[in-house]
C-alpha cells in the first residue's frame, strides 16, 4: 500500500493535482483494490484523527496531555 500511495502522490505532484481531486477510476490504475472507502482514508480530518499513539499530535493524545498538564 505504501508504494501504490507514493506512486499516486507522485502522479498527483507531477500534474499539479491535490489526491482529492482524483477520481475513483483514476485511483484504481494504480491499484484495483482501491475502493470507495478510499475517500475516507485520505481525507484531512480522519487522518489527523487517526494519530492515536501516545505523545502523538491528535486531537485525544494532545488532549490527554493537556489535562496532564492542567492537573499538575
Amino acid at each position: 500500500s505504501h508504494e501504490v500511495a507514493g506512486k499516486i502522490v507522485r502522479h498527483c505532484e507531477e500534474r499539479g493535482l491535490r489526491l482529492k481531486d482524483m477520481s475513483l477510476k483514476e485511483m484504481r490504475k494504480f491499484s484495483g483494490l482501491i475502493g470507495e472507502d478510499v475517500r475516507d482514508a485520505i481525507s484531512l480530518t480522519n487522518s489527523v484523527q487517526l494519530r492515536k499513539t501516545r505523545g502523538g499530535t491528535g486531537p485525544e493524545p494532545v488532549r490527554r496531555r493537556l489535562s496532564e498538564l492542567k492537573k499538575k
